[in-house]
């Protein structure tokens, strides 16, 4: 990203995730654009969400216009590598979803919707900025469990402790490390 950055100019922008946002453990139950890292707190776990936080500090030193999206997921159809086909296929080979995480939220986003949007301002902004390309509500795992449920489709729901020991914890569902 530094080498690519350091050829382009002032006008830059870049496409990123909301997932460092995601992936922290801040005190303050969400981390801010301006908080400082430290390994005693207001940490970002896993290499994909570092690598959008350090990428972002580089662009911003370019004044970059920096667009983050949630969730992309194709609204016409969606391709066996979409995160939320692999989500969704995921829930329905395990038949069960942990009771506390019912509530929990995926941030989709329509690509095409994110397409247009980074058109628009990528191609007519003449000033850097943050801009949260997503949708405000999201959808929960209790709202696409029920869905299924209206297509013929049933799962458990097991309290948490269960279903993590039965399942481990190394899954989109397990609480921060």
């Amino acid at each position: 990203t530094a080498h690519i950055l350091s050829r382009v100019g002032d006008s830059v922008n870049l496409a990123s995730s909301l997932i460092p946002f995601l992936s922290s453990d801040s005190r303050n139950d969400h981390l801010l654009e301006n908080e400082v890292l430290s390994p005693k707190g207001n940490r970002i776990f896993g290499g994909y969400a570092q690598s959008k936080w350090v990428a972002e500090r580089l662009a911003l030193v370019h004044h970059a216009s920096i667009f983050r999206f949630g969730l992309l997921a194709s609204g016409q159809n969606l391709r066996e590598t979409d995160w939320l086909t692999l989500i969704l296929k995921g829930l329905l080979e395990l038949r069960t979803v942990p009771m506390g995480r019912l509530s929990y939220r995926f941030n989709l986003t329509s690509i095409e919707d994110a397409a247009d949007v980074y058109v628009m301002i990528g191609l007519n902004s003449t000033r850097s900025g943050h801009y949260h390309v997503a949708s405000p509500m999201g959808v929960t795992l209790q709202a696409l469990i029920a869905a299924f449920g209206g297509a013929g489709v049933q799962f458990e729901v097991s309290n948490d402790s269960d279903f993590f020991e039965r399942f481990g914890r190394n899954n989109v569902l397990s609480p921060a490390a």
